[in-house]
């Protein structure tokens, strides 16, 4: 498969979540460059995390926000409970979430079928009808309180359990790719964007704010013009790898047929 052949791509997501996104991208010929610019750790609140797990057979939804929601709490759930509670339902964001909870051997019971965000999840079918409904939304801290205003707005019973954080990774000069080297650089967070900058403009001085974006929706491109870069950002339909692949497919067979010498 040669169809982002040669293509060099900044991945910045947390290794965790770069993984499948780099293999994909070298199996269509791509040159990955891994940079992540969010570190993910647990938060220290194990006693709560513990906590609402014994409870989970008493929430009627348990929202899983991302893969991190997941894979911070399953050893827990698995060493608490024998078999999740066929009472509680679970769901998930979107599909990376989706495959997460499949991954980790819990169920998966609803998820939006487009905007994985909290826009979606409110649209669910499951959401709609919840007044005086327990729900327990597994985030990470910091996250918007949108969905939860939201389904409480709606009569829900929310509780909110943090159970990783983000943070600015530590990294040395020798980490820093070159910056010739690089063709489009991949950013799924406002958070991951803002510390793209904080990272690499000490190095990248000339050249960071002219390289070609791509983002997963219309306010990351808003923000990246804000930080100064030059270029409108590619603009995925979601944070999904499909979605992503789709659109550098895309950018790259649109990049080669304006360079091709056209006929007269």
């Amino acid at each position: 498969m040669t169809a982002l052949q040669g293509l060099r791509i900044l991945i910045t997501r947390p290794a965790l979540q770069a993984k499948d996104l780099a293999a994909q991208t070298q199996y269509y010929g791509g040159v990955v460059v891994y940079f992540p610019t969010l570190e993910i750790i647990a938060t220290k609140n194990i006693k709560k995390v513990l906590l609402c797990i014994k409870k989970l057979k008493e929430y009627d939804f348990v929202i899983f926000i991302s893969p991190n929601s997941v894979f911070n709490t399953a050893e827990s759930i698995h060493s608490i409970c024998l078999s999740w509670p066929g009472n509680t339902k679970t769901i998930a964001t979107g599909p990376g979430t989706a495959s997460a909870l499949k991954q980790c051997g819990l169920p998966s019971d609803h998820c939006p079928e487009k905007d994985f965000n909290g826009t979606g999840l409110l649209n669910l079918a499951a959401l709609q009808d919840i007044k005086q409904k327990k729900i327990l939304i597994i985030k990470g801290e910091g996250g918007s309180s949108y969905l939860a205003k939201g389904l409480k707005a709606r009569g829900a019973l929310i509780d909110n359990l943090n159970v990783y954080k983000r943070q600015l990774p530590k990294i040395d000069k020798t980490d820093i790719p070159n910056q010739e080297s690089i063709d489009v650089i991949i950013c799924t967070s406002h958070s991951g964007l803002k510390n793209l900058v904080s990272l690499l403009y000490p190095y990248w001085q000339d050249i960071l704010f002219k390289k070609q974006l791509l983002v997963i929706s219309s306010r990351l491109t808003d923000s990246a013009k804000k930080l100064g870069f030059v270029k409108p950002p590619l603009i995925s339909d979601n944070a999904t790898n499909t979605a992503i692949l789709q659109t550098l497919f895309s950018w790259r067979e649109q990049s080669l047929w304006n360079h091709s010498p056209h006929p007269n």
